[in-house]
């Protein structure tokens, strides 16, 4: 880089972020000391002056199209494109290398058409255009690409006007597949569906469906929002322009297209309504509220509850609180307490209880929930869980497919609940712990076994008794630690083995007590080390009355492993 255009670089920076400073105080204007350089810091920006994108405020539209007239016979066809361009800007025209545009004129004038990112377009300067030009072909092409920044059409085929032009959604429009339908009455129906997610900020989601017959044309749509809102982004299949002020204006064709916006607020409402000034483009909305309890608790206040199911409300905001608004009214959302903290109410409470049967399945289980619902007005089980019957607050209630997921559940309609559900389940593998598809603050289960059955271990779970896993204490270690190392040095380490294997299985066994082992493991070891003598035959004496009293420690030990076997009810103390 030069050492001129490096110093252009650092000044334009400096001279830029000049710009920012002062803005950044309120002051609009540039100061009278940087006027003069204000072209030269930007001579290669000259894009920041158009318009931006409300989703994308570094994308700036720099050309604005008005209606397309194509007109277009058996040999020829022409073309005439209104539009406004803000700042030098490359204009793609109609058609493609096959299909060439000849004979360009831009307000009177011939201009070149060149190849840019694959379209045939023509650099005009800032200003207003008429751009003109035609094409010429042996037979009517089947197809002539039109830019998608055109949404205006109007079709001229063989000196007929054609009322519903065959545009797909590549931008190509079908000569030879044109529709000729009956002419329809120019018409458009406006539905809106909003959504208030509380929070800061506070957003403000809607959906404007229109439903559109007749001519190509631009329609005004109005101001969109309530008053108080900041528009943020705009998604549409079709043009759309938003002002200043707030008002909408469209580009719209026959069919039905969704326009998303979303717009926020920094300050709580005292009302939302439309501005005295303003016409709500429709008499009535549906608009949802998506609660924010660790927040704030809210009520709405002016608005009629319906039931969403009877409703056209898009079923990705379905779960949340709906309500109506007659447009020519307000409301308000009425703060009744803040920063919820410790004093935020208690969730759901689950309590579960499994019945495993003989072949291990399906089992059977039974939940009982209350507690406070806060967002949720439909409890869905989770996925492998089969409903037999529910009773909220001692009513049956209707078990329902959820219509998105599949999942059986049923309809909350009151906040505080007292639910009992009866269903199955084919496996506790993997499945989730609280059977249903929400979030609970406390959670509790017992697992009954049938006879003969033992619970090694439970995994995933904050606390757990009664399994064999957590049944080991420090002390039962080590009192099977010094058992097996003193078998070990008595026999050798297969001894040692045997010894690990069955007192690991033996030593929570009802009636299983290890104090007899260790009282004849002492005569045993000292057997080896005494020489001959009276003192032996101590020893010996200790070692028979120690396998003696083994004995008769192991003789009901045995008699109930064997009753266990044969009639695993008669058990006298089942894991569960």
């Amino acid at each position: 880089m030069s050492k001129i255009m490096r110093v252009r670089w650092i000044f334009g920076l400096w001279v830029a972020f000049s710009f920012l400073v002062i803005s950044g105080h309120g002051q609009k204007q540039v100061p009278k000391a940087l006027e003069d350089w204000k072209d030269w810091a930007t001579w290669d920006e000259g894009s920041r002056e158009c318009p931006t994108l409300y989703n994308k405020a570094t994308e700036h539209l720099c050309y604005w199209s008005s209606e397309l007239v194509l007109e277009v016979g058996a040999k020829s066809g022409t073309f005439r494109l209104d539009l406004k361009v803000f700042h030098e800007s490359w204009i793609a025209l109609p058609g493609d290398q096959k299909f060439w545009p000849q004979n360009v004129v831009s307000s009177g004038i011939n201009v070149p058409v060149t190849l840019h990112r694959g379209r045939p377009s023509i650099k005009v300067a800032q200003g207003s255009y008429q751009i003109r030009g035609g094409y010429s072909w042996q037979s009517l092409p089947r197809r002539i690409p039109i830019p998608k920044e055109i949404g205006i059409l109007s079709l001229v085929l063989n000196g007929e006007d054609v009322e519903f032009p065959n545009r797909d959604s590549a931008g190509n429009l079908w000569l030879s597949q044109s529709r000729r339908d009956t002419a329809e009455k120019d018409f458009m129906s406006i539905k809106i569906y909003r959504l208030i997610e509380d929070g800061i900020p506070m957003w403000l989601r809607t959906e404007v469906e229109l439903s559109v017959s007749g001519k190509s044309r631009e329609e005004e749509l109005g101001n969109l929002l309530p008053e108080g809102w900041i528009l943020s982004s705009v998604t549409s299949p079709i043009p759309v322009a938003v002002d200043d002020s707030g008002k909408t204006k469209v580009q719209v064709r026959a069919g039905k297209w969704n326009i998303r916006l979303n717009a926020f607020r920094t300050t709580h409402p005292e009302k939302i309504a439309y501005a005295n000034e303003v016409v709500p483009s429709v008499e009535s909305e549906i608009i949802g509220f998506k609660a924010l309890p660790e927040f704030r608790m809210v009520d709405i206040e002016g608005l009629r509850q319906v039931d969403v199911t009877q409703t056209t409300f898009p079923n990705e905001w379905k779960a949340f609180p709906v309500f109506y608004w007659d447009t020519k009214t307000e409301f308000t959302l009425s703060e009744q307490m803040r920063g919820m903290g410790l004093r935020r109410p208690e969730g759901l409470s689950v309590q579960r209880e499994f019945w495993i049967e003989r072949q291990g399945k399906p089992i059977i289980f039974r939940d009982r929930i209350s507690g406070t619902m806060q967002q949720t007005w439909r409890l869905d089980a989770s996925t492998g869980h089969e409903l037999g019957a529910v009773r909220i607050n001692e009513s049956g209630q209707l078990i329902t497919k959820n219509p998105e997921t599949g999942a059986q559940g049923v309809e909350i309609r009151e906040r505080n609940i007292s639910l009992e559900a009866v269903g199955r389940t084919k496996t506790l593998w993997n499945a989730s712990a609280s059977g249903w598809q929400t979030d609970v603050d406390q959670l509790q289960g017992v697992l009954n076994l049938p006879p003969g059955w033992r619970l090694v271990g439970v995994t995933g779970v904050d606390w757990v008794e009664g399994d064999w896993i957590t049944s080991w204490s420090l002390y039962d270690l080590f009192v099977l630690l010094i058992f097996v190392i003193a078998v070990y040095r008595l026999w050798g380490w297969k001894s040692g083995m045997v010894a690990l294997v069955a007192t690991t299985l033996y030593y929570h066994e009802p009636t299983a007590t290890m104090w007899p082992w260790f009282f004849l493991l002492v005569p045993l070891a000292l057997i080896r080390v005494i020489p001959e003598g009276r003192f032996l035959k101590i020893v010996n004496l200790w070692k028979w009355g120690a396998l003696g009293v083994l004995v008769v420690c192991l003789v009901p030990f045995y008699f109930q492993q064997i009753q266990g076997l044969l009639y695993p009810q008669l058990e006298t103390k089942p894991m569960r």
